[in-house]
């Protein structure tokens, strides 16, 4: 079993500190992974990122990055479009000398379009991004958990097998909502799974962990992974049964606390 577990940003336990302390306290908590949060903006600049992308890669410690929040790639205004593609491709640009594998994207709203033709506007910027900024690291896409956004499962897989630039971003916690409480069950952890393994092509899966308050198939907060809905044992044991590959980022608001409860279920 190939499982990295980490947290989304800086630890709370390390909260206050730089990255690279950040990264320091993940190492002695025996974390693997954490997903660099420029959502706000992106506070590294080419030499900091070098910096923290060399004590990662010192620490062992895998990164990715999750790019702005203020994102719109169907926006019915250009310039709104045309300033969530130079965010994504500011992200790229840095997430490259950090040595990050892949970047996180939430791609959109439907903005009053249909679902058809907001994928194509999302579909043409992305593959825009990749004439503008060729890069190893991957644009991964978010299953998301608002009725009005972009980001169901069928659309994910849709979307990343059309862009090669693309890979899937699986967030268990999204998917349950979007879907009215879907996810009861280890068989229904592991169709999913399944569903990105075969029509996707994956062998290694990008998965963020969150339960989650919600109401009317929409994501209303996170809660700590002991509310249990989803109840990720059942994911735990869905990765131990099929050796599923995996980083997994947990969003959790008890953040590293949780990631290691998840460790801790991936034993038991």
């Amino acid at each position: 079993m190939d499982v990295n577990v980490g947290v989304s940003g800086i630890p709370l336990s390390a909260k206050g500190s730089d990255t690279g302390a950040g990264l320091r306290v993940l190492k002695e908590l025996g974390l693997d992974f954490m997903e660099i949060q420029f959502s706000r903006n992106i506070y590294l600049n080419p030499d900091s990122a070098r910096t923290v992308g060399n004590i990662a890669k010192e620490l062992g410690i895998g990164l990715t990055c999750h790019a702005s929040y203020y994102i719109n790639l169907a926006s019915q205004k250009i310039e709104v479009q045309e300033a969530s593609i130079k965010r994504i491709v500011d992200t790229l640009r840095i997430a490259e000398v950090l040595g990050a594998k892949l970047i996180v994207v939430h791609a959109g709203y439907y903005s009053g379009r249909s679902h058809e033709e907001a994928y194509d506007i999302i579909k043409s910027n992305i593959d825009a991004i990749g004439v503008k900024c060729p890069s190893k690291v991957k644009i991964g896409i978010e299953t998301m958990g608002k009725q009005k956004s972009f980001g169901s499962v069928d659309e994910i897989i849709r979307l990343c097998n059309d862009c090669p630039n693309t890979v899937p971003v699986i967030d268990f916690g999204h998917v349950h909502v979007r879907e009215f409480g879907s996810i009861k069950t280890v068989c229904d952890f592991t169709s999913i799974f399944e569903r990105f393994k075969d029509e996707v092509g994956l062998d290694e899966f990008h998965v963020h962990m969150s339960c989650m308050k919600h109401a009317n198939g929409n994501e209303i907060s996170h809660l700590p992974l002991e509310s249990f809905d989803p109840d990720f044992r059942l994911m735990a044991k869905s990765i131990r049964n099929n050796g599923y590959k995996c980083s997994v980022v947990c969003e959790s608001p008890l953040m590293e606390h949780d990631a290691l409860l998840f460790k801790s279920w991936l034993k038991s």
